[in-house]
């Protein structure tokens, strides 16, 4: 029914409710040939409106005239049918929206996997060739080149860690994430924190004192 034709289309329009006990006479009702030879003495019509949206109009004709409470009964119902429209299309919003983030959340699962294969791999292959130059297979080395291999292995290390701590936010998720209590030695962290900071440092020219400690401290790993 075209927008503002007919008495449907009148309704929707206005977005008012057109109710009458006098259809025959009815400027709005054009088939009067139809309303005589049925019958038709009443009619009532309401708009549907979903989020200040028209998207439809309930109507109805009658034989007989109808009471007010008639009138008022149909509004309700009206009512009811547009909540009933509205509630329908927030669950179909709400089911599109889930099923986007399922749909992300497996993106970034393939996304993390295929992250750690490729960085693992050549992370491993660093730690490996420092460990061999470490230990002469190449040739002798320098103390202060084995100390430089071994800060080159912690930093690997590290990485990987930082991988391992990615691949957490999968598993968390998942709902599969394990904690597991144990001890760290001080001296471990500071050897690590050294081995990350001292480049930037001696290029600042700024001298660092990491002194070792044999305390330990409880850790999730």
């Amino acid at each position: 029914m075209p927008i503002g034709q007919f008495k449907i289309g009148k309704i929707a329009e206005e977005r008012q409710p057109h109710l009458t006990n006098s259809v025959v006479g009815d400027p709005r009702v054009p088939s009067q040939e139809w309303a005589k030879t049925e019958g038709m003495v009443a009619f009532a019509g309401y708009p549907l409106i979903v989020a200040d949206r028209v998207v439809g109009v309930i109507a109805m004709f009658s034989r007989e005239s109808l009471a007010d409470a008639d009138f008022e009964a149909l509004g309700v119902a009206a009512t009811a049918i547009s909540v009933a429209i509205s509630n329908a299309r927030n669950s179909e919003a709400a089911e599109l929206a889930r099923a986007a983030a399922e749909s992300a959340n497996r993106g970034k699962a393939e996304f993390l996997t295929v992250m750690s294969h490729e960085l693992r791999t050549p992370l491993n292959a660093i730690g490996g060739y420092a460990e061999l130059l470490e230990m002469g297979l190449h040739g002798p080395v320098t103390p202060a080149q084995v100390a430089a291999l071994q800060r080159i292995q912690r930093s690997q290390r590290h990485l990987l860690g930082l991988i391992n701590g990615i691949l957490n936010f999968a598993k968390v998720d998942a709902g599969m994430l394990e904690y597991e209590l144990g001890r760290v030695l001080l001296d471990e962290v500071s050897a690590t924190c050294e081995a990350r900071v001292t480049p930037q440092a001696r290029a600042k020219q700024i001298a660092l004192d990491f002194t070792g400690a044999e305390h330990e401290l409880c850790a999730f790993s």
